[in-house]
């Protein structure tokens, strides 16, 4: 028996290859890192790098940045070089022992909204 074959659309190929490729860098409006901790990570409460920290690199200015840790909305300090690059930090006086979430969100001046999610365990 002859082996099957069957016609190929190669413009089908080519389209389908460029819907799934990753996103780079600079088709994001912004690209939010986390810094300290990272996502998944288990602190001690006392530990040193028990604080949020994260990196936001956005195409436009940033106008507006929202932090949220356990669902609760916190006023970070922001440290940036200029505009569009900025650092937000954020260290509570204590931490629960536990499962926690943080959440940050950026607006730039072009109008996008960027979000960031993740979960992190301090344990006593």
């Amino acid at each position: 028996m002859p082996p099957v074959t069957w016609p190929v659309d190669k413009s089908a190929r080519v389209s389908m290859r460029m819907t799934i490729a990753p996103r780079q860098k600079q088709d994001l409006h912004a690209f939010i890192e986390p810094l300290s901790p990272l996502p998944g990570q288990v602190l001690a409460t006392n530990s040193p790098h028990a604080y949020v920290a994260a990196r936001i690199a956005a195409n436009a200015a940033i106008t507006h940045v929202e932090l949220r840790l356990d669902n609760a909305v916190i006023r970070p300090e922001i440290l940036g070089r200029d505009d569009a690059d900025a650092s937000v930090l954020y260290q509570p006086r204590r931490w629960r022992a536990g499962w926690h979430s943080v959440l940050l969100r950026v607006w730039d001046a072009a109008g996008q909204i960027s979000e960031r999610f993740w979960t992190f365990r301090m344990t006593k």
